[in-house]
């Protein structure tokens, strides 16, 4: 199971339980939205070695206000961390042959098929 939520008091509560034990510490979660930019701004200034938060993966869209956050670089720095990245809502098919391209761990979408038949193409 992972966390994730667009409410950074759902994390902050989420964050609390963990420290109390009342959630397993192996419980994941995907970061906040202060928590995700504050990786993208470290990774662009190449300083992503003094992130700590203590995550699994990204759950993010290709772009927020402005920002690419769909590229080969912000994947390769997160796989340094050990943090896989995910994408939503992808539903345009040259934007889920993009993600697989530059190494997106997962895509989330409203047509699975589409997703099927893009991800077939690269495996055969």
């Amino acid at each position: 199971m992972v966390l994730a939520s667009f409410h950074e008091e759902i994390y902050d509560e989420f964050q609390r339980m963990q420290a109390a034990g009342e959630v397993p510490s192996e419980f994941m979660y995907s970061p906040s939205y202060s928590a995700a930019t504050t990786f993208y701004i470290l990774q662009m200034l190449k300083l992503n070695v003094f992130f700590g938060d203590k995550m699994c993966v990204f759950q993010l869209p290709m772009e927020k206000r402005g920002f690419e956050l769909a590229t080969e670089g912000f994947g390769n720095a997160a796989h340094r961390h050990n943090l896989a990245v995910h994408y939503w809502t992808i539903n345009d098919i040259d934007d889920m042959n993009l993600l697989i391209s530059i190494g997106a761990d997962g895509i989330m979408t409203d047509y699975p098929h589409r997703l099927a038949e893009v991800y077939e193409s690269y495996i055969n």
